[in-house]
Order: structure tokens, then C-alpha cells, then sequence
């Protein structure tokens, strides 16, 4: 499980990012003070963001290598995923 905490400054909080292999789940849980929309780049996974409510998606990480999750609007770098 990922968990990131965004802040109405910006600032980003990601806590608890594994280790993941090529047909893991991957849960992430995304608090964020401003509205935005999650992406997922390599997977096509989207998440809206409502203020102060936690919102969790989870996909099946069966793709190999490096991926961008971002906000979409502000294109802010949340983190990177790597699959192995």
C-alpha cells in the first residue's frame, strides 16, 4: 500500500512506497487539501480528488518499469513507480 498526503501548499507526503513486482496489486491512497486528479502514467489509471477525502484505487502492476504518478491538473510528481 502507498499512501501520499498532499498539502494545500503542494507539498507532498508519500509514506510506505514497496518494493513491487511485475503482477502485484498495488493499492494507493491519496489525501490530498486540493483538488486535483491522480494519474498513473504507463497504466491509464485515474483518481479525482475531493478536498479532505481519502481516495484509493488499486491496479494490477503487470507492466515492467518506471512510472510517473502525478497530479494532472498542477502536473505535480507525486512519486515514482518502479515494477520489477
Amino acid at each position: 500500500m502507498i499512501e501520499v498526503a498532499i498539502a494545500a501548499d503542494g507539498t507532498v507526503d508519500v509514506r510506505s512506497l514497496p518494493d513491487v513486482a511485475r503482477g502485484d496489486e498495488v493499492t494507493v491512497i491519496v489525501t490530498s487539501e486540493v483538488a486535483d486528479e491522480v494519474h498513473v502514467h504507463g497504466y491509464d489509471v485515474y483518481a479525482d480528488l475531493t478536498p479532505g477525502v481519502p481516495t484509493e484505487f488499486t491496479f494490477t502492476a503487470d507492466i515492467p518499469g518506471i512510472f510517473e504518478v502525478e497530479l494532472e491538473g498542477s502536473h505535480e510528481l507525486l512519486f515514482e513507480l518502479e515494477v520489477r
